[in-house]
């Protein structure tokens, strides 16, 4: 008896496999991607602002309209914000931008930027967004 060789490709699993490869790397990139924030941050807007070059020494904090804090887009609870910030600090991370919502109480920013002077951070950065003409005029 002699076996029957099939000779058609089945595209089937080869369809599958490709997508779950695409849905992988989809989402692989948005989590790294520098838009994807653990928190949604209104940022306020400025008219003259500064460029800032952004390394690996950089670390972002932010906080929410309710005051929730967020170190390098991982939730951190605010009793361990200090620690967060410390260990950062023994990694080598000796810049921080702090990313404010414009809604947050302004006591809540200068608490996070209390903790960051406790830990002899000099370099510490308020993120804004430029201001567009439409905004200016008020």
């Amino acid at each position: 008896m002699q076996k029957k060789i099939i000779k058609d490709i089945i595209l089937t699993p080869i369809v599958d496999i490709t997508l779950i490869i695409l849905l992988f790397f989809m989402i692989a990139y948005s989590r790294t991607s520098p838009n994807f924030s653990a928190q949604k941050v209104e940022i306020p807007s400025a008219k003259n602002i500064d460029s800032f070059k952004r390394d690996e020494k950089t670390a972002e904090i932010s906080i929410n309209e309710k005051g929730i804090v967020s170190i390098n887009n991982k939730i951190v609870d605010n009793n361990l914000v200090k620690l967060e910030v410390s260990k950062l600090k023994v990694d080598g991370i000796n810049k921080f931008i702090i990313k404010g919502d414009k809604n947050t109480p302004y006591e809540k920013i200068i608490e996070v930027m209390d903790i960051l002077r406790e830990n002899k951070i000099q370099k510490i950065f308020l993120a804004i967004k430029p201001k567009k003409e439409s905004e200016n005029v008020k």
